[in-house]
């Protein structure tokens, strides 16, 4: 057997093939973990451009259907008048009405896709923001049977925003969450976990908070995770599929990132990054 160095389990010879092995390792490591990342940042800047690309036709679409539609409702209006004593004539009015306003709906959830604005700017709990959100839909929870459970790791979480349109993040969040459960089987549990932690920007060294909502849901396939953030897209049977497009430009708006991950058949968690 070879004698050793200095009572050294390996000679300097087999060292040397180590050091090299360990130096080679170290490097294809950072380069995997390089190459994911920029990996990442590539596929975010795309999916920005192309939300980009579609808020801008969003937005020339609403505005050139807003004024006809404008329109059709004012004259729809004044017609009705003559059909008072009709009651069928006057229901179908009444429903024609109803449709254009469902649509004037749709145009308005477009245009906060395409230009959402931080309007009225303060100081916002994010943790207190959430509690109102779950307190809201608890009549919601209950009737599906979903444990809610809110960690909070961090005392601070305190940032700059628009109350409101946050609040419609988390809304739109909870309730997609809860449909995506109601679906499950009386024996599968039905839980919603909500964790607010802080971050630190690697690149940019800010501060930020980041709220992971995890359910237990059906989830999602991953051919369709890359397209939940264009409006219209849906994988519900009657659902509109502007909720996400909004959220996504809400957070755009603060500054901020949403991300979805998903494993069919084992439920969702949306990553929300805000900057404090």
């Amino acid at each position: 057997m070879e004698k050793k160095n200095d009572g050294n389990m390996f000679n300097d010879e087999e060292i040397e093939l180590l050091s090299l092995l360990f130096n080679q390792s170290a490097f294809a490591i950072e380069h995997a973990s390089l190459y994911e990342i920029q990996k990442d940042r590539i596929r975010k800047m795309y999916r920005t451009d192309r939300l980009a690309t579609l808020g801008e036709l969003a937005a020339g679409a609403a505005h050139e259907i807003r004024n006809p539609l404008t329109s059709i409702r004012s004259t729809i209006q004044y017609l009705s008048k003559d059909f008072t004593d009709d009651h069928v004539k006057f229901e179908m009015f009444t429903e024609i009405i109803n449709e254009v306003e469902r649509i004037n709906k749709i145009l308005q959830g477009l245009l906060s896709f395409a230009r959402p604005t931080k309007g009225n700017v303060s100081e916002i709990n994010i943790e207190s923001l959430i509690n109102q959100v779950i307190m809201f839909l608890n009549s919601s929870i209950k009737k599906h049977n979903i444990i809610v459970k809110l960690d909070c790791l961090t005392k601070n979480t305190s940032i700059k925003g628009d109350s409101e349109q946050l609040k419609q993040v988390f809304l739109n969040t909870f309730l997609n969450a809860i449909e995506a459960m109601s679906e499950n089987p009386e024996d599968l549990p039905r839980f919603l976990n909500v964790i607010i932690e802080k971050g630190i920007s690697v690149s940019g060294g800010k501060n930020f908070i980041v709220i992971n909502i995890e359910d237990s849901g059906k989830g999602i396939e991953q051919k369709d995770i890359e397209n939940i953030f264009n409006p219209f897209f849906t994988t519900k049977v009657e659902g509109t599929g502007l909720g996400l497009a909004i959220s996504y430009g809400i957070i755009k708006s603060h500054d901020g990132e949403i991300e979805v991950t998903s494993e069919l058949g084992k439920g969702c968690c949306v990553k929300i990054k805000l900057l404090q």
